[in-house]
This record gives C-alpha cells, structure tokens and sequence, in this order.
C-alpha cells in the first residue's frame, strides 16, 4: 500500500471516528434553498412536492459538495471555536451599545437577543404555528401573540 493511500485512510477513519458531528448549517440552507424554490407548505402529494423533488435529483452534486465542506471544514470550526460560520444570525443596532440579534433555530422559530454592549441582556423566542406568532420569554412563558389578517398584524395577546 502506497504511502499517500495510508495517509488518506488514516484521515478518514479519524474524520468518520469523531464523536461530534456538528450542525450542517449549510447543508441545512440548501435543503430549505430546496424547499422555498417551489414552496412546499401544500403537503406532499401536491404538485410542489414533485417540483422539489425535480430541483432535488437536478442539485444532488450540491447536496454532495454541502455535506462534504460541512464534515470536513464548517463542522470543524464550529468544533474549535463554539461557533458555525454559517449560522444565520441577524444582528441590528438599536441605539448606544444596544443590539437586536435574530437567529433562526428552527423551521418556525426565531431566537431574539437584546444585547447591552455586548452581552446578553434579555432572550426572547418567537414560534410561528397555525398561522399565528408566539412571542415567549426565556422560562417558555407567552409574553404576546399575533395573527396575520389580510396583510395587517393584529396584535391577540399581550402581557
């Protein structure tokens, strides 16, 4: 066996022996990428469904590239440093030294931080269900809720 065959077999045995895999935040972008190109809140057996399992089996490299640069590179920062350069973090000044950051951290959920020069002040989340949106502190309690009514946000609940 030559000795770059050896080299080579020893780094994936180690990259597939590791214990800790990460998040695939981009891997998860080109699915949802995926998902929005032909939406596929109408359900399964719905013509969008077939839509996105044509971009699917179209895109399948990129898929393949996704997982690959996520296993081998993203995946290993966010081991190394605690943070995915990937991870969709939206972050807005509000006035000295205050900050908004939304984060998504799921498929209908949203993370909001207020910072205070830097430092987390206050958590917020915000759940989308039902046509509906839940506004809850950081111990899970509702704080407000909101519908959409023909474009216009009408404010349900509030403490």
């Amino acid at each position: 066996m030559r000795t770059s065959s050896k080299w080579g077999l020893a780094l994936a045995a180690a990259v597939l022996s590791t214990g800790c895999y990460g998040s695939f935040q981009l891997t998860q972008k080109i699915h949802s990428i995926n998902g929005r190109i032909c939406g596929t809140e109408k359900g399964p057996s719905s013509v969008s469904a077939w839509g996105n399992e044509i971009v699917y089996l179209i895109a399948s490299p990129v898929y393949g590239f996704g997982v690959f640069v996520d296993a081998l590179v993203l995946n290993s920062i966010e081991f190394w440093t605690g943070t995915n350069p990937m991870a969709s973090a939206l972050v807005t000044k509000l006035e000295a030294g205050r900050e908004l950051r939304l984060e998504m951290v799921g498929e209908t959920t949203v993370k909001v931080e207020i910072l205070e020069n830097g430092a987390v002040a206050e958590t917020y989340s915000i759940e989308r269900a039902n046509g509906a949106s839940v506004l809850r502190d950081a111990a899970g309690n509702e704080v407000a809720a909101a519908t959409s009514v023909d474009g216009a946000v009408e404010l349900v609940a509030a403490r």
